[in-house]
């Protein structure tokens, strides 16, 4: 017998996914044909399959909720590639309101919305930048017309990357003299091995990572198993996931529904929740 699922629950995904891409659904946006989309292909889902699906359980929240359940201490929460920052004072609102925030993001067309996000919430700052393994410059493809999905690069491909700034997550939380437990959130279009490489001090003090990961390997990135297995050896396993993300148009000149991105969460291998697992 079919479950039916509270319509609360429908409309509490949906809006978590419209405020996850507000590149996509401006403020001026008629989001409505979208979101009526959305509800029919999930109860159509429901339906076809028998059985009851839990639409909020890979929502970010939701992970947020079971890993901090089972005990996590964060006093810094590291934003790398923060856009505006809405993310952020979501999470502190929610889950880390006693929390430092240090947002990191390449862009600098996010910069004015970054100043007022600081000015608005308690014990933020930011930095305009791109993170990486070491302290100079890079290279960062900027897109206006998709601003959360810039590309950055060690040199120059075509005119429309600019040089822009590159420091590591080690210098800005030593910089900032900022203590743990931290939290380390990526999302970065494949940069998270070079990224990774320039926070080894603040890892040692890391309690949750939180990074995007694909499916697919291209511009060099780490496929997610390739993911898991890296920052296994820095000491953390995967736990929880989620948002996964389909190749649909918009995405991808391929729009076949094959997984693309999801975010996982890694903590400490030595967690209880591992133990004879």
């Amino acid at each position: 017998m079919t479950q039916k699922i509270p319509s609360s629950q429908i409309r509490d995904f949906i809006r978590s996914f419209v405020e996850a891409e507000p590149d996509l659904f401006g403020p001026t946006r008629d989001t409505q044909p979208f979101r009526d989309k959305i509800e029919q292909f999930l109860l159509d889902f429901v339906t076809r399959h028998n059985r009851p699906v839990a639409l909020v359980a890979l929502s970010h929240e939701n992970a947020f909720e079971r890993i901090c359940a089972r005990g996590m201490e964060i006093r810094t929460v590291i934003d790398v590639g923060a856009s505006d920052g809405q993310w952020s004072a979501k999470i502190q609102e929610r889950f880390f309101p006693k929390a430092n925030f240090l947002l990191l993001e390449a862009y600098d067309a996010w910069q004015e919305a970054l100043e007022k996000r600081k000015a608005k919430c308690q014990n933020f700052d930011y930095v305009v930048a791109a993170a990486g393994d070491k302290v100079g410059k890079i290279y960062l493809c900027k897109r206006p017309n998709h601003p959360t999905g810039g590309h950055a690069y060690h040199r120059k491909i075509d005119g429309r990357y600019e040089e822009i700034s590159q420091t590591t997550v080690d210098v800005e939380i030593q910089k900032r003299r900022l203590k743990g437990p931290f939290m380390l959130k990526l999302d970065c279009h494949g940069r998270e091995r070079e990224i990774l490489q320039g926070s080894i001090n603040t890892l040692k003090q890391t309690g949750l990572l939180m990074v995007e990961a694909y499916n697919y390997g291209d511009r060099g990135r780490m496929r997610f198993h390739q993911l898991c297995a890296f920052v296994e050896k820095l000491g953390f396993r995967c736990v929880d996931l989620a948002e996964p993300h389909f190749m649909e148009e918009g995405y991808s000149k391929n729009a076949d529904l094959s997984l693309w991105a999801m975010d996982l969460f890694f903590v400490r291998g030595d967690r209880p929740e591992f133990k004879n697992r």
